[in-house]
């Protein structure tokens, strides 16, 4: 330890350890962040939406309609949350958006179309069940 040139890279060895330690955790913290944004930013997109299809008193003939007026709002939402989603879970957010707005037994027909109450009874229960499953991953 008395040699200076070992001091010096110590000095500099731990340097470079602090400053790699820093840079990660940073990175990290800025990724969280962007993630917590982007979610909130997505239950809010679902929000009003979704307080009409709770609404036990709300008479809506075409559920369908107050989404399909959304639809924008919503695909922005999820566009800029599937970015700060971690990769290994964007395919699995994927199916989830694409099961809300698309019908597997049709899928030419309509986006939205299936949740219209003529072709579907319990439309609005599907619709809430779609709608959390995409906002489940928000909170993960």
């Amino acid at each position: 330890m008395n040699d200076p040139i070992t001091a010096a890279l110590i000095a500099v060895g731990g340097t470079i350890i602090g400053t790699l330690i820093g840079y990660f955790i940073s990175k990290h913290m800025a990724r969280m962040q962007s993630f917590y944004i982007a979610g909130a930013k997505l239950k809010l997109a679902f929000r009003k939406e979704l307080a009409i299809l709770r609404h036990p008193e709300q008479k809506i003939v075409y559920i369908n309609r107050p989404l399909e007026i959304a639809f924008d709002k919503h695909y922005r939402a999820i566009i800029e949350f599937r970015y700060a989603l971690p990769k290994r879970k964007r395919k699995c957010f994927d199916k989830a958006w694409q099961k809300y707005y698309t019908n597997e037994d049709a899928p030419n027909e309509i986006l939205l179309a299936k949740y219209s109450t003529n072709l579907n009874p319990n439309s609005r229960e599907e619709a809430i069940r779609n709608i959390e499953a995409i906002l489940e991953y928000a909170d993960s």
